[in-house]
């Protein structure tokens, strides 16, 4: 199976995954190759990043790829932000060719079950003040950075008290982000 992948989405959500969590499939970046569309998702259980963008996949799959391959793929602004992956089920064999300096990677992908991290998306928000860890609202100011805003620090926290969570809006609408509030 092959598909075409963001490269600047993929490397964008590394600040949001979990780094050496007992939760192994949480180490890496999640991409879900539907009909239509390419998801890209990355949790570390507090804070969440969904980046949705319209794609026309032959191949319907979806992979995990480790944080340590993410690390290495160099983004570059432009059309050459676009790569290729390709992943063997059988072999369990992942390859991406890199579009910045057309290196080619192998990994071998995360195997479990990602979350049901639609689930977590709270449909509506309160606006109560919630509480935040400032190295996760940190966090969403490098993704917002990755992704090219000019004011990186600059996004959107819909609060939604100190129970619930909040959604996170970036300056790139195919972003949506989720944070989990400090329990005071």
């Amino acid at each position: 199976m092959e598909a075409t992948i963001n490269v600047e989405a993929t490397k964008a959500l590394l600040p949001l995954a979990a780094e050496k969590d007992i939760r192994f499939y949480l180490n890496g970046i999640y991409i879900d190759f539907q009909a239509d569309k390419t998801v890209y998702v990355a949790t570390n259980g507090h804070i969440l990043g969904i980046y949705t963008e319209k794609a026309e996949n032959e191949h319907v799959f979806s992979v995990i790829i480790p944080r340590d391959i993410v690390k290495q793929l160099k983004p570059k602004k432009g059309t050459a932000k676009w790569g290729k992956i390709s992943y063997d089920p059988e072999t369990k064999a992942g390859r991406i060719l890199n579009p910045a300096n057309t290196q080619d990677f192998g990994f071998t992908p995360i195997e479990g079950v990602y979350p049901d991290y639609l689930r977590v998306i709270p449909e509506k928000t309160s606006g109560e003040v919630g509480q935040f860890d400032a190295q996760y609202v940190y966090a969403f100011a490098q993704v917002n950075k990755a992704l090219g805003a000019s004011y990186p620090g600059r996004f959107k926290i819909d609060h939604n008290g100190e129970r619930g969570a909040a959604l996170v809006h970036l300056f790139d609408d195919n972003f949506t982000g989720v944070i989990m509030p400090i329990l005071v």
